[in-house]
């Protein structure tokens, strides 16, 4: 912090969950209106639904209130139709298209998969033009931002993340463009900034640095679980005013036994340390040893009844043993649709909050279907022609279409019995679901005139940036077990099935696992044995090392030219030798390093003490910074998934996994609060 100059109109508040921060804006803001009610405010919510719910604690409909893919969207989409934003998307993306093009021209013209003839079709253009990137940006009057995973690139459709990538892109072209920003708002507060890449953070630094516009960013260190953000902002974050931040000093949220635990995993010592404002309700959090905890988890069902099961991994929410049962095919279909990282998630997709859609158009359409059949089975006939015409989807080119065909209208008496016909066959038809996928039952609907073709041509037209076409996994799942998803959304036991990161439960069951497999990648295990076996440790200490570390990789690999992991014996030469030494040296004093890395450094400095090379795997092993954040996110998703308890916390943790240090994790478990069973 020494030589850092703190700016008057910039404030950090970091302050864990439950701390009061929505209430701290709900306030500020409500209070700036009060004094001005023309005020120009813009408050920046990580999801829709935060944005949704500060908006209702909003006394002015003047602030603007959103995500940030929604306010970039708002910021310059007045621009989409000039032709230095086409200029510009064409040249971001012309080698995307081209490769695409010529793809798609060594397909015959007939074929389905063939995107430029359904171009020309699309655009009404003559079947025999060759398509060229010339005549696709021709034809394109405007960009759009298609609320997307992916480009819809012959169309001008920017995707969730390209969204971004063309803004940050944009305004650096046209920097007079930020003065626009700084001029629009006297206020702006961004949420969630642990979350939040760091280009984003400085375009509104940037924007309001030497102006009397204030600027509030909140976060919470311990939630930084994704990978949005990569500690690039940290320079400029000395700047701020951080002195908010100690009038968070009380946990609204849990008991005093769950913060006391909370207190001691982030290591808050004597001031800083919260106060709960529940008070103490007698109950200690318990960590129940288990010999198996899937055994253990069957046999105590009963008594965790109304506890919040907590899993870090996703998939286990869906796999069964039974294949009569499982949904893990919908799962990995989904999963293959929204990697790791997008703005939306399986989980957002598969079981969006009650009242909300599915993000996806087409598993929404299945849960309305759902909807659809139950609504005509309790003859809720206004229902049925509700959800008739609420079933929108976008078109290619932007445009809002209705999914339904235009016969399942009713404006007439008659209409009445002629679609109770068509819905009872079709439901009827719905009940024999082992025998149809997802796209034969789809097509089935487009023959019977339930549905568009439109729809299923929209569907089969989303692509990755690949060209590859991101519905056909999901498309051949079976209906059956589409049907069994739609059933367990709308039971009422996925309520003890959460995502760890999110609001707060009377009773919170955490269920200790590893994360290896699939993403995000958490190593629980590796977590529990630093913290039992490490004299010093901290989240802001092991944080700093994790930048540190995986900024050296980064500026490591520039020079090799090459990423460490992709290296072959042939890159080991005494050049890049000498760069592996100084980059060891350099880290030889932190603990965190010579801990995590210990086997693999000693390998490495015995073969360099005899003047031998060491060996590719050595090399491999320690400079990988990826094995340093998997740990550091356990840490975090441990303390978060416990500070999501009110009242009662149950952890589960393998015997046979803290076999090598049990005695040891004990004792700690049992300094932080936790009452060890058995």
């Amino acid at each position: 912090m020494a030589g850092a100059k703190i700016e008057s109109n910039m404030f950090l508040i970091n302050a864990p969950a439950g701390s009061g921060k929505t209430h701290f804006i709900q306030d500020k803001v409500n209070s700036i209106v009060d004094r001005d009610p023309s005020a120009r405010i813009l408050c920046i919510t990580y999801t829709e639904r935060a944005a949704k719910e500060l908006q209702a604690r909003i006394l002015s409909e003047e602030a603007f209130i959103s995500t940030i893919h929604s306010f970039m969207n708002f910021f310059i989409s007045p621009y989409y139709a000039h032709s230095e934003a086409i200029d510009l998307y064409y040249e971001l993306y012309k080698n995307d298209i081209e490769k695409r093009i010529q793809e798609n021209e060594a397909l015959n013209i007939d074929d389905p998969q063939n995107r430029n003839s359904k171009y020309l079709i699309a655009k009404g253009l003559e079947p025999s033009l060759d398509v060229s990137i010339k005549l696709i940006k021709e034809n394109t009057k405007s960009i759009y931002y298609n609320e997307k995973n992916y480009n819809t690139l012959y169309y001008g459709g920017l995707s969730h993340d390209n969204l971004l990538e063309f803004a940050f892109s944009f305004l650096d072209k046209y920097p007079v463009l930020q003065f626009r920003l700084r001029e629009m708002f006297q206020y702006i507060f961004v949420d969630e900034v642990q979350d939040t890449d760091a280009k984003i953070l400085r375009l509104f630094y940037n924007a309001v640095k030497g102006t009397s516009t204030e600027l509030y960013y909140f976060g919470d260190k311990m939630q930084e679980i994704y990978e949005n953000y990569d500690g690039g902002f940290e320079n400029e974050y000395r700047n701020f005013d951080s002195s908010l931040s100690k009038e968070f000093k009380f946990n609204h949220r849990s008991c005093g036994e769950i913060v006391d635990v909370l207190n001691n995993l982030y290591g808050r010592k004597d001031s800083d340390r919260q106060e709960s404002k529940k008070g103490y309700n007698g109950v200690s959090p318990k960590l129940i040893i288990c010999q198996n905890i899937e055994a253990y988890y069957t046999e105590h069902m009963s008594e965790l009844d109304g506890f919040l099961v907590l899993r870090i991994a996703n998939r286990a929410r869906f796999a069964r043993n039974n294949p009569n049962e499982t949904m893990e095919n919908i799962f990995n279909g989904i999963s293959n649709i929204y990697p790791y990282g997008s703005k939306v998630t399986p989980i957002d997709v598969m079981l969006p909050p009650e009242g909300e859609n599915s993000p996806d158009p087409l598993v929404e359409f299945f849960y309305a279907f759902g909807q659809l059949k139950a609504a005509f089975d309790a003859k809720h006939y206004a229902e049925v022609i509700q959800l008739f015409s609420s079933q929108m989807f976008i078109t290619l080119d932007g445009r809002k279409k209705n999914v339904f065909h235009p016969s399942m209208k009713v404006s007439e008496h008659d209409d009445k019995a002629r679609v109770q016909k068509a819905l009872k066959k079709v439901f009827e038809e719905y009940s024999n679901d082992c025998k149809y996928s997802l796209e034969n039952f789809l097509m089935y609907l487009v023959d019977q005139n339930i549905i568009t073709d439109d729809f299923i041509e929209y569907i089969h037209h989303i692509e990755d940036e690949e060209g590859k076409a991101v519905y056909e996994q999901l498309l051949a799942i079976q209906l059956s077990e589409m049907k069994r998803l739609i059933d367990y959304k709308d039971s009422q036991s996925i309520s003890t099935q959460h995502g760890v990161k999110g609001e707060g439960y009377p009773k919170v069951c955490f269920w200790s696992e590893d994360s290896k497999s699939n993403r995000p990648y958490v190593y629980m295990y590796d977590f529990f044995r630093i913290y039992t076996q490490l004299e010093h440790f901290g989240l802001e200490s092991f944080q700093n090392f994790y930048y540190a570390f995986k900024s050296c990789i980064t500026a490591l690999e520039q020079n090799l030219g090459i990423k460490v992991s992709k290296m072959k014996s042939p890159n080991i030469t005494d050049k890049n030798i000498s760069r592996f030494d100084q980059l060891i040296d350099e880290f030889k004093g932190n603990s965190y390093f010579n801990y995590i890395f210990h086997e693999s450094v000693c390998d490495y400095k015995e073969k360099r003490e005899k003047n031998k090379l060491p060996t590719l795997k050595s090399i491999q092993a320690i400079f990988k910074p990826e094995i340093v954040n998997r740990i550091l996110v356990a840490y975090k998703l441990f303390y978060v998934g416990c500070s999501r308890a009110k009242d009662e916390l149950i952890v589960l943790v393998d015997q046979e996994r803290i076999s090598a240090f049990e005695g040891g994790f004990k004792a700690k478990m049992s300094a932080v609060g936790f009452k060890i069973l058995p």
